[in-house]
């Protein structure tokens, strides 16, 4: 059994609820009688994430200075190399490793990569709305909303982690329907995004989706223990 942590809110979250994930983090790392010393593997998921298999058969490829983490929907943007040329701190000559949640990682190196996550969000940001040139110079990887994915590549590359980049942990909403029964049951864990309703439906007429509008969350699991992470 591993107790779910909770805590305050940053308030810079009520405007960038994203913020929470390496908020939260943090905080966990920092409370004592919390943080995961007996838990070796640590998935960090969004809260939308739905987890429909053992996923042990991952967890068991990740070790301390090897994680692992999906293909992001941006991997091998040269934007995304740009960015951290312009926002590094430290290695900045390093090989962006482009991946997106789930990334599973050891408990050691997520220790180390949470704090600059958090500073990468925060220097991003601070750019974003002091800037609209530098905002809008990469709108075209979502600047804004996903800053905090590049807050986590960023901070594993200044941490010194290395991600290995993976494809099949996820399925996205938006992915192909898989084209067998064998292809369908092999998916391990479906990254909603969006609740699509139909066009019809009353209650969301004239609205083609509605989008996930809360924190972000984390698993940390190993086999089959899962402790759940958000901030109230």
């Amino acid at each position: 059994y591993v107790p779910t942590f909770t805590a305050p809110r940053n308030l810079y979250s009520r405007r960038y609820s994203p913020y929470n994930k390496a908020d939260v983090m943090v905080k966990w790392f920092e409370s004592t009688p919390n943080r995961p010393d007996n838990w070796d593997i640590i998935v960090v998921i969004d809260p939308d994430n739905w987890v429909i298999r053992d996923i042990t058969h991952w967890i068991v490829k990740a070790s301390e200075g090897h994680a692992l983490g999906e293909a992001a929907w941006f991997h091998g943007s040269h934007l995304v190399t740009e960015l951290w040329k312009e926002v590094c701190q430290k290695n900045c000559d390093w090989d962006l490793d482009m991946v997106g949640v789930p990334y599973i990682v050891h408990r050691n190196d997520l220790a180390k990569i949470a704090p600059y996550f958090k500073l990468y969000i925060n220097i991003m940001k601070e750019r974003e709305e002091k800037d609209s040139a530098f905002l809008n110079k990469y709108k075209g990887i979502q600047m804004g909303w996903g800053t905090e994915m590049f807050g986590y590549i960023f901070g594993a590359a200044h941490a010194g982690i290395k991600h290995e980049v993976v494809h099949g942990i996820q399925r996205r909403d938006v992915s192909s329907r898989p084209g067998t029964k064998q292809e369908e049951l092999g998916i391990d864990m479906i990254h909603m995004g969006r609740a699509w309703w139909p066009k019809d439906y009353h209650k969301t007429r004239g609205i083609g989706y509605r989008y996930d509008p809360y924190g972000s969350c984390m698993v940390a699991k190993r086999l089959s223990i899962i402790s759940i992470l958000y901030a109230y």
